[in-house]
């Protein structure tokens, strides 16, 4: 979607705030070595892998005798913030494991002092930090925000969304004091020159998609905010979401089928790079309901089956012997070990053994059937049908008392979700018939596709 100049200037013009900002106090800026186990316990929620690096793990505190600590920055961020922060980051006798903000926002100049900073930080030749954080409970918002997303690493993604966190973006606003002063234009324009340039270095180095600034330049009051939570959303805007709970283990693909398959490889496709409309218009992968109940062959416990979509990617799953799936993403497909015509289906076939992938986790599974955060995606709109019978039971889980047996083909309305550790993994609230109750999310098959949500700033 193009973005015009003169409307991006107008839009930033209202971001203006003084260069020495009234009230309240400097942000808290301290070490704090309590951090690093809290840092330590995160992993990805949709790639399992751990937040902290091997840089920042007990490898290098062995190696080199530096302890491994951690930085938090609390409170309004006010001018001056910036160098406080590069002085402590000046310190190469200790390695940080991330910058944590918890912040309301404050200078908008100062955050993108803050956001250079560190960047730079990272992207040293030596560099002695990890990333930067929003854990659970917290948030960083407005010039926080905009500091957090400048903190990028070119060689990878370091920027931490805990799922529960708030990172939230905005254009801002003047506040009632300056909007009845005269600003001087030069002023005006010299900041917007300034964040016109911070987002141009995020965009343009590809740690976010200019649907980040789209969604931003909608929010022009000081109380609205594009406010990301740690789901998909957050990764498609080029940040990592992580978790210690059941989102990010790995799930153990209790009972998939094709069908399952599919709805994770679709989820996984809207994450890869130029993903847009027409992909997903001409590119799903998308089940035929007379075989997509079909469970792989798996005669050994283990192995790798490709399909390709309607377009120019390929889709492949690996069923490792510890009882992890892999999946991955691909232009090129690795040629069928049996031809599909002799196999179970048109769609998938086995495949030589595929090493490279994501491991699937509870938080991409559920996110891939509709459920994010525990939230149904759509509610109110999504029907399905029983793909085999089932118990339907009076609440989530295997303990739940079994209200009735839902048959195969019977129509089900869905009205809420479940995520949890159990070995189902996902639980739908349903309506059919029989009444309400709850089903293990794989035995219900939805003949409709949910959008993307990366798609809506396309449409919009």
């Amino acid at each position: 979607m193009h973005v015009s100049v003169g409307r991006f200037v107008g839009a930033l013009i209202l971001v203006w705030v003084q260069l020495q900002s009234g009230g309240g106090n400097a942000a808290e800026i301290r070490v704090d070595a309590g951090l690093v186990d809290r840092l330590a316990a995160l992993s990805g929620v949709f790639d399992a892998s751990p937040a902290i690096r091997d840089s920042a793990s007990e490898p290098l505190d062995e190696a080199t005798g530096w302890p491994v600590s951690a930085i938090s920055v609390t409170g309004v961020i006010e001018p001056g913030d910036a160098e406080k922060l590069e002085a402590v980051l000046a310190d190469y006798n200790q390695f940080f494991a991330g910058i944590v903000f918890d912040s309301p926002g404050g200078s908008f100049v100062e955050g993108i002092k803050m956001g250079r900073v560190i960047r730079y930080a990272l992207n040293s030749q030596d560099p002695n930090l990890a990333g930067v954080y929003v854990l659970k409970g917290q948030r960083c918002m407005s010039a926080c925000a905009l500091a957090f997303a400048g903190s990028f690493d070119v060689r990878g993604d370091t920027r931490y969304v805990e799922q529960g966190a708030r990172l939230g973006f905005h254009m801002g606003q003047l506040d009632a004091e300056t909007s009845r002063q005269s600003a001087e234009v030069g002023e005006v324009l010299s900041l917007a020159y300034d964040i016109v340039a911070e987002y141009a270095t995020i965009l343009e180095g590809g740690a976010s998609p200019v649907a980040l600034l789209q969604e931003a330049l909608k929010h022009r009051d000081a109380e609205s905010f594009y406010t990301l939570q740690g789901d998909i959303e957050t990764l498609q805007m080029g940040f990592t979401p992580v978790a210690s709970d059941w989102a990010a283990k790995a799930w153990p693909g209790e009972g998939i089928d094709q069908a399952v398959a599919d709805r994770i490889c679709d989820l996984v496709q809207t994450t890869a790079p130029g993903f847009d409309l027409i992909t997903w218009e001409y590119g799903r992968f998308h089940s035929d309901p007379d075989t997509g109940f079909d469970r792989f062959g798996l005669p050994d416990g283990n192995g790798s089956f490709t399909r390709r979509n309607n377009g120019d990617m390929s889709c492949q799953l690996t069923f490792q012997a510890d009882g992890t799936v892999l999946v991955g993403i691909s232009e090129t497909e690795p040629p069928c070990s049996v031809p599909r015509q002799e196999t179970f289906d048109v769609h998938w076939c086995p495949t030589r053994e595929v090493t490279e992938g994501t491991v699937v986790t509870r938080g991409l599974f559920a996110e891939a059937m509709g459920c994010s955060r525990g939230v149904l995606r759509d509610a109110g709109s999504r029907a399905g049908t029983i793909k085999t019978a089932v118990n339907l039971r009076d609440e989530p889980g295997l303990d739940g008392d079994v209200v009735t047996v839902l048959e195969a083909s019977e129509e089900v309305e869905l009205i809420a979700c479940r995520a949890g550790p159990g070995p189902e993994g996902l639980w739908f609230a349903v309506r059919s018939g029989g009444g309400e109750g709850w089903v293990s999310a794989r035995f219900v098959y939805e003949p409709t596709y949910l959008q993307p949500s990366i798609l809506r700033f396309t449409l919009e």
